[in-house]
């Protein structure tokens, strides 16, 4: 090491070097070679070539003054694709099931379908329950949110495993009948349907619509009658 001198000593909050390492892994163990130096800035850009399914884990080295290194990283992940959702495959009972007994509401139905995204996984499901009544007029009755199915265990032999992460590409979504309260007079001619998409980690999305049918079909409304009635 040279000897210090009174000559000042370009930094940044003491720090004298940032070097710059792209790794096509996600292993979070830090590189021992391929570092390149960087200018001396906080931020900085830079272009590189990626296909849809490419993974790049970013690594940056800080050097202070007395040459203590510490190095951190991040992972860029490239997903171009929306996720597949099923709901017909061989051997497989999916669909919708009105009027199920112990599901998780009063009165409930089940939707069940598989969704799979090879390159960052399903991790979320959205859905709209919709009511038509007889005069064409559209509703949304409710709309939400759920994680996707997954696992914390690597040896399940459904895991479709994405970064050491299982995704189970079996899915199941609980509706409450009673989301389709609708005014008494529109109850024996209002149908109904469910909107569900599935995301990826890229936030992309595919989307199908299951049909509810007849919303009198369902167990439980009959017993808004007074509330919906009320409402009118």
């Amino acid at each position: 090491m040279e000897p210090r001198t009174r000559q000042e000593i370009t930094n940044i909050h003491g720090i004298v070097k940032f070097e710059v390492s792209l790794q096509t892994t996600i292993d979070p163990t830090e590189p021992t070679s391929g570092w390149e130096p960087i200018p001396l800035n906080e931020s900085i850009s830079a272009q590189r070539a990626l296909a849809d399914g490419d993974t790049l884990r970013v690594w940056i080295r800080a050097t202070d003054i007395i040459g203590n290194t510490k190095a951190d990283s991040t992972v860029v992940k490239i997903d171009g694709t929306p996720p597949i959702l099923h709901t017909n495959l061989t051997g497989k009972n999916y669909g919708l099931k009105r009027n199920i007994v112990n599901g998780p509401f009063n009165f409930s139905s089940l939707i069940t379908f598989a969704a799979s995204d090879s390159s960052s996984g399903v991790h979320k499901i959205g859905y709209k329950v919709i009511a038509k009544t007889q005069d064409m007029s559209i509703k949304e009755m409710y709309s939400n949110f759920t994680a996707a199915n997954m696992e914390t265990d690597l040896r399940s032999p459904f895991c479709k495993i994405v970064d050491d992460v299982c995704f189970l590409p079996d899915q199941t979504l609980y509706l409450d009948n009673c989301w389709l309260t609708v005014a008494k007079s529109d109850l024996n001619t209002a149908t109904a349907s469910v909107e569900v998409s599935v995301f990826n980690q890229a936030m992309l999305s595919t989307t199908t619509a299951f049909d509810l049918g007849p919303i009198n079909s369902l167990h439980g409304l009959e017993k808004h009658d007074n509330i919906s009635s009320a409402l009118q």
